[in-house]
């Protein structure tokens, strides 16, 4: 879960709630009209 990493520090200081929502990563690439880069862009 990449989000947490955002928002563990957010609540640490006191800033605005965030949600994390665990299966959104997942639900977008198994989307195959959605953008996905893996790797390094060329």
């Amino acid at each position: 879960m990449g989000a947490a990493w955002n928002a563990l520090p957010l609540a640490a200081v006191g800033g605005p709630d965030a949600a994390v929502y665990d299966g959104s990563m997942l639900e977008w690439a198994a989307d195959p009209d959605l953008p996905l880069v893996l790797g390094a862009e060329s």
